[in-house]
């Protein structure tokens, strides 16, 4: 059976994003006017822009001037407007970094409505795409070795594509040569959280000293402490940003949702619901996104998501996909979801989401089939991708193929409870589909008493259950009554809404 998406334990982490994307939605912009220290001097991009009037050369001078706090001067405006100027030879990411330079402060933008295609989606992070940008990124580095936004861009790269060395290598240059940039650092402990090593991820915030007035770093920090079950000593401090008046909402938007959701952990409620509403003034994807996550805990009803969601933009794709899933609005969710695998494509939440959003509720199983295959990209050995992937290659009657994913999973890379439990159930409709009744039979009641150990964990039982009596009814009509017993206990009102579309799958059968 699949692992389920579960939306239970979120936190702020820094979403890592390119640069160009994430110049776009305004996150590079200053958080108040200060003098900040050049990182690199950029007259080598002017210069060259200055010899070649062309729009690579333009887009390359942009990257470099935000990444350096340097996007007033006149030559970068002058690059900008020929962007804009050549529109047809501009990309959609090109012209939008463009604009917010010009405009200098963070804008909406709207997107051209494409008609959905998976295709168009994955082709843009297959292996051999993103072995092409690895390859155009260290074209670059050759002609500018001192841009550390270069080998950020790389690292990302190579860790959707699961080269973890070369990634952290990449990293490490990166941090070298861009030491007091928010987008560096952030995208750091980004890339360490990916590889599990939250301490490592923390040290990389900590350490800097841009972290006593960045709120960007400050939410990232207090979000991370959290997951590590520490108290961190930066939410005072976060607290007096807060109330300083400062700082633009859009800058302390994590933030206060960083800090909202310790406060939330804490029982605190009042204050937590307080600082989610400030995080709503202006939000980015991440805090519009734990926002999700806050009303489904029932933390704030009062506010009206989806009017926010209205004004803000499209290109919110985790909050967009969490969001249309909320109404049931399953056909939408899936494009934004797939949309949010492209933006970060080594990340395993959006996969996860996806291909349980196709498996359950869309029953589209060769999509799920190529979403997790994209995640195994970054992913290779994650057991929770591969079980997901036998168990769609299933359901779809595709056995062989099933049972080669199923061959790749060694007991060293079940590390939980809820993995080895649906492992065995996974292996229980393999058999089920093979004509092997008994085998199936004995696998599917094992898992299920396996659940019996952990209470905790109800829906993981019911999940359990509700797959093998599937299964039963589809070769055994008889067994309905038998069914219709051991699925009795199982009450709507206790389920989460994948597991209600597995019961009422099974109502259909016995009906």
């Amino acid at each position: 059976m699949a692992i389920i998406f579960t939306n239970t334990d979120r936190r702020v982490v820094p979403n890592w994003k390119s640069f160009t994307k994430t110049a776009r939605l305004g996150e590079l912009i200053s958080n108040r006017i200060e003098n900040k220290v050049s990182l690199f001097s950029i007259d080598s991009y002017i210069h060259d822009w200055e010899l070649n009037k062309s729009v690579p050369f333009a887009a390359d001078l942009l990257s470099a001037a935000v990444s350096n706090d340097q996007i007033t001067l006149r030559k970068v405006k002058d690059a900008a407007k020929f962007i804009l100027e050549n529109k047809n030879d501009s990309t959609n990411t090109q012209k939008a970094l463009a604009s917010a330079i010009l405009v200098s402060e963070k804008k909406k933008y709207e997107q051209k409505e494409d008609e959905f295609n998976d295709e168009n989606v994955f082709n843009c992070i297959s292996v051999d795409a993103i072995y092409k940008k690895i390859h155009g990124f260290k074209l670059k580095i050759s002609d500018y070795p001192s841009n550390p936004i270069l080998y950020v861009e790389l690292s990302r790269c190579y860790i959707s594509i699961g080269q973890i060395e070369q990634a952290v290598s990449a990293i490490n240059k990166a941090l070298f040569l861009g030491k007091n940039n928010r987008f560096i650092i952030r995208s750091a402990a980004r890339l360490h959280l990916h590889l599990n090593d939250k301490e490592k991820a923390l040290y990389v915030l900590k350490k800097n000293e841009l972290i006593k007035n960045d709120p960007w770093l400050l939410a990232s920090e207090i979000s991370i402490s959290s997951m590590l079950d520490k108290n961190s000593g930066n939410i005072k401090r976060g607290l007096t940003i807060l109330d300083s008046g400062n700082y633009s909402f859009a800058s302390m938007s994590e933030l206060a949702s960083s800090i909202g959701t310790v406060e939330y952990i804490n029982g605190s409620f009042k204050k937590s619901r307080k600082l989610f509403h400030t995080s709503l003034i202006d939000p980015n994807d991440n805090s519009l996104a734990q926002a999700e996550w806050a009303a489904s805990n029932s933390l704030i009803q009062d506010v009206d998501l989806l009017t926010i969601h209205s004004l803000t933009n499209n290109s919110f794709y985790e909050s967009c996909a969490l969001s249309s899933f909320n109404r049931r609005k399953y056909d939408d969710s899936i494009q934004f979801a797939c949309d949010w695998i492209e933006d970060m494509p080594f990340a395993k939440r959006p996969v996860l989401f996806a291909a349980n959003l196709s498996t359950i509720h869309l029953k589209n199983y060769e999509l799920s089939e190529k979403i997790l295959k994209i995640g195994l990209q970054a992913n290779p050995q994650n057991a929770e991708m591969i079980n997901n992937i036998a168990y769609a290659c299933a359901l779809n009657n595709d056995i062989e193929k099933a049972e080669h994913y199923l061959s790749q999973i060694k007991s060293d890379l079940v590390t939980d409870h809820t993995t080895e439990i649906c492992l065995l159930a996974t292996r229980g409709l393999v058999d089920f589909r093979k004509g092997l009744y008994d085998s199936g039979r004995e696998l599917y009641l094992s898992a299920i008493e396996k659940t019996n150990d952990y209470k905790d964990s109800p829906n993981l039982k019911w999940t359990a259950i509700l797959n093998y009596a599937r299964e039963e009814l589809q070769v055994n009509p008889t067994a309905r009554k038998q069914i219709e017993s051991l699925i009795s206990p199982i009450k709507d009102n206790s389920l989460d809404e994948d597991t209600k579309v597995l019961k009422n799958d099974v109502m259909l059968l016995i009906e």
